[in-house]
């Protein structure tokens, strides 16, 4: 394993080499508009003066909101989830979990070619993901599973808006929809409704696997157009099914030619394992191999460049899956491993009662468990950047979740490091791994591991290997950004959730910036050097007007690489922010990573 870097704060900028960032077409996550459009957008609401914007000494990276929109909860709290834009249309789509639609906004500029212009988004009528009250969604005719699939147990079930994509070429944005069914012990198959652009016509639905949690659009001139679709087989709340993990391949056209009609699509199912799939290193899986299937969750996909393979983390088990798109095949799972926060760059709080920050070196691990990721490519070398946030599954009749001070030590005579009176002070509280528990004879293992690398990392692709992660900066920006009064709850879970992920080309220079679910910001990393990610800048928003950034996608400014637009989507405001960037050597170096 390649050493890693930290966060380089307090030294000058990475020296600039080139790159070259996986096509948005394929593999990448930027989302390219014409100079035109991009500052064709939304109306200056808010302050820069009610975030927290900073930047890092030799980092030149300014964020400064532009705009915001809240969505209509129809008497109740909105919640903006997964948003995507139509590159030629302006228009960006957002799904309202809370009223089962999908939001549409125009973006308009007010003033153009002045030197500060205004923006504006302009609502569309939205379009109804419910055929019934609150979020019920009756889907009937769809276009039913081949291979390995098994058909619906009903016809009828209650769905919710997990994912969007839009396809201008087409004129098509898709919607994914995950369905629970309380009637039988049998995982109902999800649907992705398709709409056309313009008018939010439904024109045609598709079953793919059970809960599908993530789609994506893929053209290639040998296969045509496609869309992934990352089935995560959640089981049921109360257990009385759980599905298996799978991935969806809707073929929607051959070659280069336009998509054919709707009658001739053809969906292709693929188990997320498989007995020839290569696995690298320990799968967190309380299931022998041959279960796998039914445990493997799904939950994220990514795209190499020329759009040969698909990459697909598997949050839950800490791994990442390699699909053959050509040959339709999972052809590898690698382990991620685990961090160790015994070592001074990568420590932990791990108590939230005395609500205060308190970083320290602690003898426990942690699982990475990836939400987002995003591929680039350099220097010829295929790279993933990944967002640590964690999951588990407590709460559920599958609970993978135990208290540090509910593991019973007593039978043994040698306690494990972790184990001493003073440990235990700050462990106490701390949620850990209870499958490692339960797989222990004596039920005190000599390594507990929590729950989410806190982190963004970059791995490389051909050696499945670590070659950078940002370790505890992000917990020590929050520390310093954030009232610990109102955050360091979280520090017993899963500290603060980097979760979204979106990619930024600049010139010679690959910017990732980082959503923090529970941290309420967005931070920004200079991935120039793959390995030596280099901090640049963030915001924050204390007045928490802004809370969960679940979605982002950045508009770059085709006639100036230093600026462009980060439009993001807040789960637990129901908000849309507009943040436009620009990164300049001019700009002010604080001597703190978060001013007053």
């Amino acid at each position: 394993m390649i050493e890693r870097g930290q966060p380089k704060i307090l030294t000058p900028h990475v020296k600039q080499k080139s790159f070259l960032l996986a096509h948005p077409g394929t593999g990448g996550t930027t989302h390219r508009i014409k100079a035109s459009g991009v500052f064709a957008l939304l109306v200056a609401c808010f302050s820069a003066a009610l975030s927290a914007t900073f930047s890092a000494a030799g980092a030149d990276l300014g964020f400064t909101e532009v705009a915001a929109v809240t969505l209509d909860g129809q008497g109740r709290d909105a919640s903006a989830e997964i948003l995507a834009i139509d590159q030629r249309s302006n228009t960006v789509y957002v799904i309202n979990s809370e009223n089962s639609t999908l939001e549409r906004f125009t973006l308009l500029q007010i003033g153009q070619g002045t030197p500060d212009p205004s923006y504006e988004l302009r609502p569309l009528s939205p379009i109804n993901l419910s055929l019934g009250e609150g979020k019920a969604l009756l889907v009937a005719g769809s276009v039913p599973l081949r291979n390995d699939a098994r058909p619906s147990a009903t016809t009828s079930k209650l769905a919710m808006a997990t994912s969007v994509d839009v396809w201008p070429d087409a004129d098509l944005v898709a919607v994914s929809m995950a369905r629970l069914d309380d009637q039988t012990d049998l995982p109902p198959n999800g649907v992705v409704l398709f709409f056309k652009m313009a008018s939010g016509e439904l024109v045609h639905s598709v079953e793919v696997g059970h809960h599908p949690d993530m789609i994506r659009f893929l053209h290639t001139p040998s296969r045509g157009l496609e869309l992934l679709v990352a089935n995560e087989g959640e089981p049921h709340p109360t257990g009385r099914y759980d599905g298996s993990g799978s991935i969806s391949i809707i073929e929607m056209g051959s070659g280069t030619g336009p998509p054919t009609a709707p009658e001739g699509w053809r969906t292709h199912q693929l188990s997320i394992i498989n007995p020839e799939t290569v696995v690298t290193g320990t799968i967190r899986s309380k299931y022998p191999r041959e279960d796998w299937p039914k445990d493997l969750e799904p939950e994220y996909i990514a795209v190499s460049r020329d759009g040969s393979n698909a990459y697909v983390s598997l949050q839950e088990n800490n791994a990442i899956a390699t699909i053959d798109l050509n040959q339709q095949t999972v052809i590898r799972v690698f382990s991620l491993g685990v961090k160790d926060h015994s070592k001074p760059h990568d420590t932990i709080d791990t108590i939230k009662s005395d609500k205060t920050w308190q970083l320290k070196a602690m003898p426990i691990k942690s699982y990475f468990m990836p939400d987002a990721i995003a591929t680039f490519e350099q220097r010829g070398n295929s790279y993933l950047v990944t967002a640590n946030e964690g999951d588990t599954r407590g709460g559920t009749a599958q609970n993978d979740v135990i208290k540090v001070s509910d593991i019973n030590c007593d039978v043994r005579s040698t306690l494990p490091t972790w184990h001493t009176r003073r440990n235990l002070k700050q462990l106490s509280k701390l949620e850990v791994d209870r499958l490692a528990i339960l797989e222990h004879p004596m039920g005190c293992p000599e390594q507990i591991t929590a729950f989410g690398g806190r982190s963004i990392s970059v791995w490389d692709l051909e050696k499945e290997t670590l070659i950078w992660d940002s370790g505890d900066h992000i917990s020590r920006v929050v520390a310093a950004c954030l009232p610990a009064k109102q955050y360091d709850k979280r520090s017993t879970k899963r500290g603060a959730e980097p979760e979204s992920l979106e990619l930024w080309e600049s010139g010679e220079r690959l910017i990732a910036f980082v959503g923090l679910e529970r941290g309420d910001g967005i931070l920004a990393y200079d991935l120039t050097q793959p390995e030596q990610g280099e901090y640049i800048g963030g915001i924050f928003f204390k007045d928490r007007r802004h809370r969960g950034p679940e979605s982002m996608v950045f508009l770059p400014d085709e006639t100036d690489p230093d600026r462009g637009l980060l439009v993001a989507s807040f789960e637990y405001t129901g908000t849309l922010g507009v943040f436009s960037l620009e990164h300049r050597a001019s700009h002010p170096f604080p001597s703190t990573p978060c001013p007053d």
